[in-house]
């Protein structure tokens, strides 16, 4: 705990994505993929990696719904 949240205060390892801003994406990216009945798998389907996509996803649509 003490090494990560050293990481953490020094800003290494860290991706920020946004605030209060993105929550409605999120929401909106999270109805689309919910039902999504993929196998786990620890190296390549885990919660870091769909929790990464979920981000990915919200981001996406938080850029192509400020050109409209």
């Amino acid at each position: 705990m003490a090494a990560a949240q050293k990481a953490i205060d020094s800003g290494i390892g860290i991706d920020w994505y946004g605030g209060e801003e993105l929550d409605l994406f999120v929401v909106a990216e999270f109805e689309k993929i919910k039902n999504e009945t993929s196998k786990y798998d620890v190296w390549t389907n885990n919660c870091k990696e769909k929790a990464g996509d979920l981000l990915t996803g919200a981001r996406k649509s938080k850029r192509e719904n400020k050109f409209k």
